[in-house]
């Protein structure tokens, strides 16, 4: 019997209430460009009104037990608090896996670990709460950003990638004080974990670019949402 082709898969986790790539498709689009010859796209996103992250984990549950069989490439990218889906994902695929499975570099982008609540968080009432669908995603009583950096601690070395992580000191939405910040310093190694600040202006860094315009004063997803939209990934040297 022929061994089985290598197939390349590709999983996109969206934000914590995107349902949509919009065009012109952002980091979504240099994405899956670079990657070249896409055997299976996977796009896991909100969708509509009743769903959740919980809801959300279970199609991804769902594409572990598919994929882990396969003699395949995978490939990861998470956006805000699709984060916590994409390692979540990540590692349990690596834990079903039979050894066919091997996974290229993942992608963090605008991670939101939920060390502490934001404004954002208690604005429309808990069932509108990022931070408390990150606690019934982990299953816990606290800050779900403990169980969050853990797993993704887990990943570089389970995995055999590095872990990129785009983000912005100015995001009021994924907050840096007390929240991005520890999970900077917690999963600070850079042998295993590489961290791209993205500021007003363009910046390169490795096959990171990012190019942030003046914020609106008014809008409290501005930067956040650019790093999403002014995000490309490039292709490898």
């Amino acid at each position: 019997m022929e061994d089985e082709a290598l197939r390349t898969i590709a999983v996109f986790f969206g934000g914590f209430r995107q349902d949509m790539v919009e065009p012109p498709g952002g980091v979504f689009k240099s994405w899956i460009e670079g990657l070249g010859a896409v055997n299976e796209s996977i796009m896991n996103l909100w969708s509509g009104n009743g769903d959740s992250l919980q809801r959300r984990w279970t199609s991804a549950e769902a594409a572990v037990r598919r994929i882990h069989d396969l003699t395949a490439k995978v490939h990861v990218l998470g956006y805000s608090m699709g984060c916590h889906l994409a390692v979540k994902f990540a590692l349990d695929l690596f834990a079903a896996g039979t050894g066919n499975v091997s996974f290229g570099d993942v992608y963090l982008i605008a991670p939101d670990p939920k060390f502490i609540r934001n404004e954002l968080d208690d604005k429309d009432g808990p069932e509108s709460s990022a931070f408390e669908e990150a606690k019934t995603l982990w299953g816990t009583r606290d800050a779900p950003g403990e169980a969050f950096a853990r797993t993704l601690q887990a990943l570089p070395s389970q995995l055999g990638s590095v872990v990129n992580l785009v983000y912005s000191e100015a995001d009021s939405v994924a907050q840096w004080k007390d929240n991005v910040a520890r999970l900077r310093i917690e999963c600070g190694d850079p042998h295993q974990f590489h961290w791209t600040e993205a500021w007003i202006g363009d910046v390169t860094d490795g096959r990171v670019h990012c190019k942030l315009i003046p914020p609106d004063a008014s809008d409290e997803f501005w930067v956040h949402d650019q790093l999403f939209a002014n995000t490309r990934l490039l292709p490898p040297l």
